[in-house]
C-alpha cells in the first residue's frame, strides 16, 4: 500500500501497481519495479561452473602447503592458491560435462629455485610405490642436505598425503600402499627442499597409480 503526501498531486511512498515511490536524502523519486527474469544457464555456463568446482576441490586442501612451497613473482598480485587455480584452469582441465577431468601431468604444485630431481623413475609393486633418482654427483649445484618429498592426491577421497621419501643421497624412496584402500586412484608429485635454506624445487609429476 502506498501513502500519498500533500494530496493527490503530492509525492507518495510505497508500491502502486508496477511503480514504487519513496525519498532519498529529501529527494522524492518514483521508479519501476524490476521484472524478475529466470535465466536458464547455458551449456557453456554449466561446463565452466563444473570445471571451476573440480579445480577448487583440488586446490583448497593445498592452500597451507602452497603458502610455503609456491615461489612465484606473480604472488605480489595474487595468492599462491589463486595462481595455481588459474594455471590449472588454463592448462590442466580436460573435456566437458559429463566427462570433465584433471590432467595431473600438467599441474605444478610447488615452485622454487632448487634443482629438480634427476633421472626420477617409479614403479609399483603389490605393497608399495618405489622411486629412484640420480646420485648427488650429477647435480650442477651440490648441496649438503636436500630432502626429497612426495605429495600424493587420492582422487576418490579428495585428500592429499605429504611424505618424506629420503634425501638426494639415499637414491631411493618408498610409499607403502597400506596408507590407502583398494581401488583408490592416486596422482603423485615429488619436489626437493634444501634443509639449510628452506628453498624448494619445482614439483615433478611422477605418475598415476591404482591401489
Amino acid at each position: 500500500m502506498a501513502i500519498i503526501s500533500n494530496g493527490i498531486l503530492g509525492s507518495f511512498s510505497g508500491k502502486v501497481g508496477s511503480v514504487v515511490g519513496g525519498s532519498w536524502r529529501g529527494i522524492q523519486y518514483i521508479r519501476s519495479i524490476p521484472k524478475k527474469i529466470k535465466r536458464v544457464p547455458t551449456e557453456k555456463m554449466l561446463n565452466q561452473q563444473a570445471k571451476f568446482s573440480l579445480v577448487m576441490a583440488f586446490v583448497n586442501p593445498l592452500r597451507e602447503f602452497l603458502k610455503e612451497n609456491y615461489e612465484d613473482e606473480k604472488i605480489r598480485h595474487m595468492t599462491s592458491a589463486n595462481l595455481l587455480t588459474s594455471h590449472i584452469l588454463r592448462n590442466a582441465v580436460q573435456g566437458n560435462l559429463p566427462e570433465i577431468k584433471l590432467d595431473y601431468s600438467k599441474i605444478i604444485i610447488s615452485k622454487g629455485t632448487v634443482e629438480q630431481i634427476i633421472e626420477l623413475s617409479a614403479s609399483q609393486t603389490d605393497s608399495s610405490i618405489l622411486l629412484k633418482w640420480a646420485s648427488e654427483s650429477k647435480y650442477l649445484v651440490p648441496l649438503s642436505e636436500v630432502e626429497v618429498r612426495g605429495v600424493i592426491y587420492n582422487e576418490k577421497k579428495k585428500h592429499f598425503h605429504h611424505l618424506e621419501l629420503g634425501t638426494r643421497k639415499t637414491l631411493t624412496g618408498e610409499v607403502p600402499l597400506k596408507l590407502f584402500e583398494k581401488g583408490d586412484k592416486l596422482a603423485m608429485w615429488v619436489y626437493s627442499i634444501d634443509k639449510k635454506t628452506r628453498r624448494i624445487s619445482e614439483s615433478q609429476f611422477v605418475n598415476e597409480f591404482i591401489v
